[in-house]
Parts: structure tokens; C-alpha cells; sequence
């Protein structure tokens, strides 16, 4: 009897209470799911944001993955550029425009990837082509400096 008044005190001192609360008004956008334990949209068809209202992304990454929440690529180790298509490198402190995917030639280096020497020809009557370093010379003059 003792155990049985033990059991009835304890269940009036310390009632087992158990509730549940929802307080998520969160509305899920595009046939977005929402999950009521965790207040949470699951998006579907590539809808994105808290609520799936954002478009899916329309990026295209040639060699890495679309960041979903900005919409942009993350490229694999070794290539860049908006579309991760880019794997050129700059030699000779040269500088790469990605988004071209060109190097910027310092110091008279030249070549795509600025691994060329700058040109020592030295052209009289005329200018130098930095792509085979010959001269291309004014009218009326001829010859390999352009000096005829």
C-alpha cells in the first residue's frame, strides 16, 4: 500500500505534461513541403529560399557545382571563371581576367598564358608583331627591319 501512495503523490507532485506546440505560419511556396516539427519549406523542382519562393538556378557550371542559395558556381580545384571553364595560368606575373579567361601581359611577356619573351627585335620604319616578333613595316618601306 505504501508503494501504491508513493506512486499516486509522485503522479500529483510531478504530472507528466506533455504538449505540442506549433507556432509556424511559414507558407511554402511552388509545391514546397512544410515540415511542422521543424518549422522548415522542403522545396521541390529546384524552387529555393526559406519559403521555396526564389527560382531555381539557371547556372551552368562546366567543371564544379551551383551554390543554390546565390545562385553562382563553386569550381573544382584548379579551373575558374563564371562557368568553371577556365584553367588558364598567368605566367611572369601575369594577371588572369576570369571572366574572360585571358591573361594581361606584364613586361613585354606575351603568348596566351604570357610564358612568350618579349620581342628585342627592333623595327626602323615600322612595328613589331608581338605574336612571331617580326616586323610589319609602314608603307614604302620593306626589308626584315624595315629599313629599305
Amino acid at each position: 500500500m505504501v508503494g501504491l501512495a508513493q506512486s499516486v503523490l509522485k503522479e500529483l507532485v510531478f504530472p507528466t505534461f506533455i504538449a505540442t506546440i506549433t507556432d509556424c505560419d511559414l507558407k511554402c511556396a511552388n509545391n514546397g513541403t512544410l515540415n511542422k516539427d521543424t518549422c522548415k519549406c522542403a522545396c521541390v523542382g529546384g524552387y529555393r529560399g526559406a519559403d521555396c519562393a526564389q527560382p531555381p538556378c539557371k547556372t551552368a557550371c562546366v567543371n564544379g557545382k551551383v551554390n543554390q542559395k546565390t545562385c553562382a558556381c563553386e569550381c573544382t580545384e584548379g579551373w575558374t571563371g563564371p562557368k568553371c571553364d577556365c584553367k588558364l595560368i598567368c605566367k611572369n606575373n601575369g594577371s588572369l581576367d576570369s571572366a574572360k579567361c585571358e591573361c594581361t601581359c606584364v613586361g613585354g611577356h606575351r603568348g596566351a598564358d604570357c610564358s612568350k619573351p618579349p620581342c628585342t627585335t627592333v623595327c626602323v620604319n615600322g612595328k613589331v608583331n608581338q605574336n612571331n616578333c617580326a616586323c610589319e613595316c609602314t608603307e614604302g618601306w620593306s626589308g626584315p627591319k624595315c629599313g629599305k
